[in-house]
This record gives C-alpha cells, structure tokens and sequence, in this order.
C-alpha cells in the first residue's frame, strides 16, 4: 500500500525543514511520517504544492493525507477530517528586536500566511489597517527584517524558530486564546483511513534522537478526555503519546536539546 502525502510548497520550520526530493528532509512531523511508515508497513510518496491546491486535492481524493502543520479548525472540519492531534501550539506576533511593541496590531502593517488561521485572527481583530498575505513564511519575515511590514502574526513553534534564527527578530509574545494543535488531515468521510492510522498514530514514539522518552520525568499526565485546546497558551508545544493504560494521554514537552533544530520548538513557547 502507498499513501500519497500531501506537503506545503513552502515547509513550516522546524515541522518540516527541505525536502523529500533532495534527501534532506527532517522535522518533527517527518519523524511522524516515518513512524507512521514503519507501523503501518507502507511506502509514503509525497506531493508538494501551495497549501490551497494539497487542501483542494485532498478534498477531491487526489491525496491521501495531508501532513503539513495543519491546524484542526471547525472550518476545516466541515471540508476534511483529522486524525488526533499530535502537538499543540498558539499564535504568536514576531517584531523587530528594536520595536518595543507587545501584540498588539494596531496601526501595525500585518504580514500572515494566505489561509491560515493567524490570518482568519487578524481579520477578525481588525486592528491592523494593512494585511501582506503570502505563501511563503521565508517571504513575510524577510519583509519584517527589511521594515516593509511590522510584524508577523505566526504559529508559536514557527514564530519562535523564525525570531531565533533570523537576525534581529523577536518574538514578542503569544496570542491569548489562540490555542491549538496540529492534526493529519484526510479527505471527509475516510474513515477506514482514520481508522487505521489512529490505532498506529496514539502508539507512534519519535524515531529522531532528540526527543525525551516517557522515562525522562518531563511528562506531566493529563486526562485523555481533556483537548488539546484546553491546554493554557503559555504551555510549551507538546507532542501527544498514549502512556500503558486505557485512560490517560501523557504530553511532553518538545526538546531540550539546546545544540539541535529542535530546541526552537521548545523554546519557541517559552
């Protein structure tokens, strides 16, 4: 069996870093993907394109899945399903390092990423009276550092990487109420698909070395009924695990590596 993967044109740091076609592709939910290849016994093909056209292919049954920092919405259910979540997050604004402005977006020129939900939030907020919409996140943080817009509205893991790895950016807060999680979507109705990667998916354990294991103490135990978007927006991004036992979810936090990619997910919600 091979599931044909759907991959935004423009990979969300440090979800996704490069590329299936270079060799080169690493990423939290890489090592999900590779996870889910090995328990499940299939081959993955990938097929990268603008976020629109994977989510238009997807609905149409073109792909098999998407898995691209997708953020479970009530929209998004009603044209696709998802799988359980496997990381929460929260919006977060990013500025230049010498602005001293918090979140807030008034009379801010706004950059966001075409048909997210940092986009829906500022539109709905209303406060910025101008919105650069992209495809790309390397394009709205160029435009920052070069002063064309003040700042981005972003995921917390991508913000957090982005204000730590390019050059005069910071992070100067997190949206409050904006929590999340990401989930694999799959065309509506699949549910022979969502069955069969569920079981697989609350078993998965990360294949890369930079992940704490169950063992490490880090994980604080939540209730299995309690959603991802219960969790408080200052809480670090989180993978989901299943602990032994039918009735609770362990969560941990994403790295502490301090040398590796992986600490700017941690850090980014820090």
């Amino acid at each position: 069996m091979t599931l044909l993967v759907g991959l935004d044109d423009a990979p969300p740091a440090p979800i996704q870093i490069g590329s299936p076609d270079t060799g080169d592709f690493r990423g939290y939910e890489v090592d999900l993907l590779l996870g889910l290849q090995r328990r499940l016994g299939v081959q993955l093909r990938y097929r990268r394109a603008l976020w629109s056209v994977i989510v238009g292919e997807l609905a149409s049954g073109a792909l098999d899945i998407v898995c691209s920092a997708a953020t479970a919405t009530e929209d998004r259910r009603r044209e696709v399903d998802f799988c359980r979540p496997h990381l929460q997050l929260c919006l977060a604004v990013v500025r230049r390092a010498d602005d001293v402005s918090d979140i807030g977006l008034r009379g801010a020129r706004v950059g966001v990423r075409r048909g997210t939900t940092a986009e829906a939030h500022v539109r709905t907020d209303g406060a910025a009276p101008a919105t650069r919409l992209s495809e790309s996140n390397d394009e709205l943080y160029a435009a920052l550092r070069n002063r064309e817009i003040d700042a981005v509205v972003d995921d917390s893991p991508t913000a957090g990487y982005f204000s730590r790895m390019g050059p005069g950016l910071r992070m100067c807060g997190r949206v409050p109420g904006s929590d999340a999680a990401y989930a694999i979507m799959l065309r509506k109705g699949n549910a022979a698909l969502r069955m069969r990667l569920t079981p697989r998916w609350v078993k998965w354990r990360p294949m890369g070395p930079f992940w704490p294991s169950e063992n490490d103490g880090s994980m604080p135990v939540r209730p299995r009924t309690q959603s991802a978007n219960q969790v408080r927006c200052q809480d670090p991004p989180r993978r989901l695990i299943r602990t032994r036992g039918p009735s609770k979810v362990a969560t941990a936090p994403a790295s502490r590596a301090a040398s590796s990619v992986w600490s700017w997910l941690a850090r980014s919600a820090t």
